[in-house]
């Protein structure tokens, strides 16, 4: 990775770049790549949006070869802006309910999983708001993209 660094390229491509890291190794990575020149650019793949939360300022998603969206981070996540939800749901209901709402995050908690909604919530199951993500708002596009 430093090597691609060398000799203070204008265009970086890199591709999934923090695959395969750890923790420390992840963070040298942002280290590196926050430190460049300000006229230097620096273009990354990831399939981990926390990636795109922490270091990009700007955002292309794709989906199967088409733009869905061109814009900065900030307002794609605001695409989802009080919209996003935690909702705690028996664990048979909430498996009954995956396909029925857009679901970003499921997560276990004894006999009931917390769904993160995007969107309307299931009416009669106690629903607290949440700041929404990357990931929410890419989940979000990419189901109305293909519904």
């Amino acid at each position: 990775m430093a090597q691609a660094f060398l000799g203070n390229p204008y265009l970086l491509l890199l591709d999934e770049l923090t695959h395969g890291l750890d923790v420390q190794e992840r963070e040298a990575v942002f280290r590196l790549v926050r430190r460049k020149p300000a006229d230097r650019l620096v273009i990354f793949s990831t399939h981990v949006p926390a990636d795109v939360e922490r270091i990009a300022q700007e955002l292309i998603v794709l989906n199967e070869g088409e733009v869905v969206y061109l814009g900065s981070v900030e307002g794609f996540r605001s695409r989802v802006a009080g919209m996003v939800s935690d909702v705690r749901l028996p664990e048979v209901e909430a498996l009954n309910r995956l396909e029925t709402y857009c679901v970003s995050r499921v997560r276990e908690d004894g006999q009931d999983c917390i769904l993160r909604v995007i969107g309307q919530p299931p009416d009669g199951y106690p629903a607290v708001a949440v700041t929404e993500t990357v990931e929410d708002a890419y989940i979000y596009t990419l189901r109305k993209v293909l519904s």
